[in-house]
């Protein structure tokens, strides 16, 4: 991105951050696309440390797309906000439309990351001994045990995760922000064992895979 287009971006991310806090501070809703986007605008511009002090406007976004953008975004800015790092630790947790269970999961988070930040704590929190954990973004979808991974690079560069389980089921993933590429590829009838990405002379990417069951079309000898 060019310095234009990051001036562009901060200043669409700095008005955007204005705005919801202007309608969480006047005990308002904000608007789907500011729920679900906002993160990444904010991403974009890497503006984290406005989107990290306004903790209740933290609350009102997708944990789930902020912990994504995070992740891919943030790896270039350091530290991120310890609001934004609990995010991308606990985004299940904090899926809760509760406020004070919101507030407990960051501070259980905030705990586990050995943080010390009083805009992170809870008076229910009194002690804990917890295991320590790094911000990490684990892939949710199958059903059963995963038996088979692979990674796979696009033509232009993309990677991609490919996950093979029991539950007869191949899913594609991004594995920069977790987020499922697709549906979820069937024919199966047993888990599945093995999955391997390959790159032909011309680009076409082909995925095989192997597992325990197979079932042949109506018609087949």
């Amino acid at each position: 991105m060019t310095s234009g287009q990051h001036s562009v971006a901060g200043r669409v991310a700095r008005r955007l951050l204005e705005h919801a806090e202007a309608v969480v501070t006047a005990g308002g809703d904000l608007d789907p696309y500011l729920r679900r986007y906002l993160a990444e605008h904010v991403g974009e511009a890497l503006r984290w440390e406005g989107l990290g002090e306004r903790i209740d406007v933290l609350d009102r976004l997708d944990p789930d797309a902020v912990a994504g953008e995070a992740m891919r975004s943030g790896r270039g800015q350091q530290p991120l906000p310890a609001a934004v790092v609990t995010t991308m630790v606990a985004h299940v947790e904090l899926r809760s439309s509760s406020a004070e269970q919101r507030r407990l999961a960051r501070a259980l988070a905030a705990a586990r990351l050995r943080f010390h930040d009083p805009d992170l704590t809870d008076p229910r929190l009194r002690w804990s001994r917890l295991r320590r954990v790094v911000p990490h973004l684990p892939l949710t979808g199958h059903t059963g045990p995963v038996e088979a991974v692979a990674f796979g690079v696009l033509p232009g560069g993309r990677v991609l995760l490919a996950t093979g389980g029991d539950d007869a089921t191949v899913r594609l993933w991004d594995p920069v922000t977790a987020t499922p590429v697709g549906d979820p590829l069937t024919g199966h009838t047993g888990p599945v064992r093995a999955v391997a990405f390959e790159v032909l002379p011309g680009g076409r990417v082909l995925l095989a895979t192997a597992g325990a069951g197979y079932a042949p079309p109506p018609g087949a000898a």
